[in-house]
C-alpha cells in the first residue's frame, strides 16, 4: 500500500506516550468525531445524536482496509467479529432497529469511492477477546500517524513497531481518555511496521483502525 500518511484509531485505551505527537489530520478529526458522537449515542440512546454522527461521517471519503496483514496470534476468527462498526451504515442500522445490534458485513457496510486512491481513510473494524492480543503488519513511508478506537472504552494497549529498525513506539491517549495516537517518520522508502493491540480487560472489546 503505497501511503505517505498512515492513522489508526481506538476509543478507550491505557497506552503510555511514546513519540513526538502532531496535529491531526481533517479528515482523521472528523471521523473521530464521528465515532465518539455515535458511542455517545448509542449509551444515551439519542437518535440526534446519530444523526448529528452521520454528518461527521459524511464528511470523509471512507473504504475497507483490505491491505493490511493479520498475524496468527491464536484468536479464532469468530473472536474477532465486532458488535460495532464505526461508519454511516451502522448509525442508519441502530436508527432502523432502535439501538438494537443487528449482525452487518464489514463489506458491504462501507461506502466504497472510486479505487482506494480517492478515499480519505481505510478502515477496519474488528474486536479483540479478552486478555487477547492481535498484530498486524502494513505497508508506509513518509510521516505516519496511528490512531486506535475502540467502543468498550479502557483496557487495550497499543504499540507500533518500524521493521527496519526495531523502533517501538506507543500511543498517547487524549486528556478524555478515549482516543489514542501515535506519530512517527519511517523516511523516504516504503517499508513494513506492525502495530499490536492487546486487551488487558475481563471483556471483548469492538474497535476501528482507521488509516489515511
Amino acid at each position: 500500500m503505497k501511503k505517505r500518511w498512515i492513522v489508526c484509531l481506538l476509543v478507550g485505551l491505557s497506552i503510555s506516550a511514546g513519540a513526538q505527537q502532531a496535529g491531526m489530520s481533517g479528515p482523521m478529526a472528523d471521523y473521530r468525531n464521528g465515532c465518539l458522537k455515535m458511542l455517545e449515542a448509542m449509551e444515551e440512546k439519542d437518535k440526534y445524536d446519530l444523526y448529528e454522527a452521520k454528518e461527521w461521517f459524511g464528511r470523509v471519503k471512507v473504504s475497507t482496509w483490505q491491505d493490511v496483514v493479520a498475524a496468527d496470534t491464536g484468536v479464532k476468527e469468530a473472536d474477532k467479529m465486532p458488535e460495532v462498526y464505526f461508519d454511516a451504515e451502522f448509525a442508519d442500522s441502530l436508527l432502523r432497529h432502535n439501538f438494537d445490534f443487528v449482525p452487518l458485513d464489514e463489506i458491504s457496510l462501507m461506502r466504497e469511492v472510486d479505487g482506494v486512491g480517492d478515499a480519505d481513510l481505510l478502515v477496519m473494524n474488528k474486536a479483540v477477546p479478552a486478555h487477547g492480543t492481535l498484530e498486524f503488519k502494513a505497508m508506509g513511508s513518509g510521516q505516519c500517524q496511528l490512531m486506535l478506537l475502540s467502543a468498550q472504552g479502557a483496557g487495550l494497549t497499543l504499540t507500533v513497531v518500524e521493521t527496519a529498525t526495531g523502533k517501538e513506539y506507543a500511543g498517547k491517549a487524549e486528556p478524555d481518555g478515549r482516543v489514542a495516537w501515535v506519530e512517527w517518520n519511517m523516511g523516504e522508502e516504503e517499508g513494513v511496521f506492525l502495530f499490536r493491540i492487546e486487551n488487558r480487560a475481563d471483556r471483548k472489546a469492538s474497535f476501528v483502525v482507521a488509516v489515511n
